[in-house]
């Protein structure tokens, strides 16, 4: 094998690993809303604050409990992620990483 094969072959081998160290952060990245239990308010980045309800997506933004609140987050792994009473907030960004 010459030098040109084997740097190609090193090459791939980098691109596979770095695509399957990466899958299982993209996958926290999205999540959606499976529980709503008083006040939770999803933060989107750059919007205002609203309500939270079941089936909303959470992407971008942060979702908040209040007091005597609770909710819970599933994500596309099927990874959850139950948030208690204030002050408890989750961002998908900060779970991938």
């Amino acid at each position: 094998m010459g030098p040109h094969a084997a740097i190609r072959k090193l090459s791939l081998l980098g691109v596979i690993i770095g695509f399957a160290a990466s899958v299982p952060a993209a996958q926290l990245k999205e999540a959606r809303v499976t529980q709503v239990v008083k006040d939770v308010k999803l933060l989107p980045t750059g919007a205002a604050a609203r309500p939270a309800a079941v089936s909303d997506e959470v992407r971008d933004g942060t979702v908040r409990t209040g007091v005597e609140s609770r909710s819970e987050l599933k994500f596309t792994d099927q990874t959850l992620a139950r948030l208690g009473p204030t002050p408890s907030s989750v961002s998908p960004k900060v779970l991938a990483t």
